[in-house]
């Protein structure tokens, strides 16, 4: 799957490069590949190219002419390792990519919140890198219910964005 969302040829496959080359979209979210998942979650320790892998899923989803939105706690000074072989996004490209910078949990906590009054475009992708920022640095038992509400309001608010796409902007 990686080396498909990464349009690298596996040797071991006969497929040309035209063939068996599927969208991201369908990679991660066709219903006869992997049923039911349109949530990801993606951990692991620092400086393991996490941000790499999440801006490379965003980019491909931006070359399919969808928008992201992408969230992190700190600007991006430059942007994040591009996959082998990948040449550098086009404006069109990056213009679909929606980048949000959002330092504290309060401030994420509100943005989550208030993507159902925005009148912006629909987002096919909400992608959180480093959502653990937002978390108490220290966890304790009493901190769960902020990490809980913080799931739960990135996941409404996809799942808002996503009924948006399938009605429009007339909510039932």
């Amino acid at each position: 799957m990686l080396s498909r969302l990464f349009h690298i040829n596996n040797p071991s496959c006969g497929e040309s490069e035209a063939e068996g080359q599927e969208s991201t979209s369908s990679l991660l979210f066709d219903a006869d590949i992997v049923t039911g998942i349109d949530k990801i979650l993606l951990c692991g320790p620092p400086e393991v190219g996490k941000t790499s892998l999440l801006f490379e899923t965003a980019l491909s989803f931006a070359d399919e002419g969808k928008h992201v939105l992408f969230i992190c706690p700190k600007k991006l000074s430059k942007l994040p390792l591009l996959a082998h072989g990948r040449t550098q996004p086009s404006s069109v490209t990056l213009k679909n990519i929606q980048m949000v910078y959002l330092e504290t949990k309060e401030e994420f906590l509100n943005y989550m919140a208030s993507i159902h009054m925005s009148t912006a475009r629909v987002s096919h992708a909400i992608i959180v890198d480093n959502i653990d920022a937002y978390f108490p640095a220290n966890m304790r038992n009493e901190d769960l219910s902020l990490v809980a509400k913080i799931f739960a309001l990135t996941v409404d608010a996809f799942l808002f964005q996503k009924s948006k796409q399938m009605f429009g902007n007339y909510m039932l």
